[in-house]
């Protein structure tokens, strides 16, 4: 996929985020952590702590082969990040509420 500066669909949001911004966003809603390997997504799950980052395939073997040591404390932490960094972050509803207060 190639971003297209003049789509809305098919530009920052694509080259930042790629075709999984829905998904990732569901996700930290639900409180459950992810893997990835996006610098957008990367930065955000570096600042809540709410997942895991990768710089590349390669070392996706390695965490999925030492995921089972990760500590209930560490889960469950990471559960409450990305709360956080949805409600904080990704949460279309205060945005789309102050437009709509606008109307």
């Amino acid at each position: 996929y190639i971003p297209q500066e003049d789509n809305m669909y098919l530009g920052d949001n694509l080259r930042y985020v790629g075709l999984s911004s829905g998904k990732f966003a569901m996700f930290a809603q639900a409180g459950l952590p992810v893997i990835v390997n996006n610098p957008f997504q990367c930065s955000l799950i570096k600042q809540f702590e709410s997942g895991f980052t990768i710089d590349g395939p390669e070392e996706l073997q390695l965490l999925l082969d030492n995921l089972h040591k990760t500590a209930e404390t560490e889960y469950l932490k990471m559960r409450v990040g990305c709360r956080k960094m949805y409600e904080e972050i990704l949460d279309p509803a205060p945005g789309v509420n102050a437009y709509l207060g606008k109307l």
